[in-house]
């Protein structure tokens, strides 16, 4: 019972302080920062993707019209030529030198695509590409060439 002559003591409830979500503890911030870190190399990831699918498309589409110009009745000559055009544009665009000539321009195909060249090319890239009908199994070198298009696109930072 309360005495009625004792004053009150000036005591007051349990008080929880208010709980606020700002400035957010650290680990919160290390958080989005890894965050942060993880979507740009993803948004990079994608951009060259999309950029390697582009150019791969292009590429396609210009060996499928190599391709339907020798079914159309093009020599072995042109195939070989357009061939070696192609080679070095795409070399030329992915920062190489594609002014070589010989063993030093095979060598820099190998270099650029970080595995050896597929032998198929040898007829394309060798000096027999420059008789007038160079003997060349059609399929085989477009295959090859095909190969050696896609590792040039996926080694290189295109």
């Amino acid at each position: 019972m309360l005495n009625p002559g004792v004053p009150p003591l000036p005591l007051r409830d349990i008080h929880v302080p208010e709980a606020s979500w700002w400035p957010p503890a650290p680990g919160w911030w290390l958080l989005l920062l890894l965050a942060g870190v993880l979507l740009l190399w993803a948004a990079r990831r994608v951009r060259r993707w999309r950029r390697r699918r582009h150019l791969w498309r292009q590429l396609s589409r210009e060996l499928q019209a190599i391709r339907q110009t020798h079914v159309d009745g093009a020599d072995n000559g042109q195939l070989a030529s357009a061939l070696s055009q192609l080679l070095r544009r795409v070399v030329r665009h992915c920062g190489g030198n594609a002014q070589l000539q010989g063993a030093a321009w095979r060598a820099e195909l190998t270099r650029l695509q970080a595995e050896p060249l597929p032998a198929a090319l040898e007829p394309v890239l060798g000096p027999q590409a420059f008789q007038p009908q160079p003997a060349l199994d059609v399929a085989v070198v477009l295959g090859a060439a095909e190969t050696c298009l896609r590792r040039l696109i996926r080694h290189r930072d295109v």
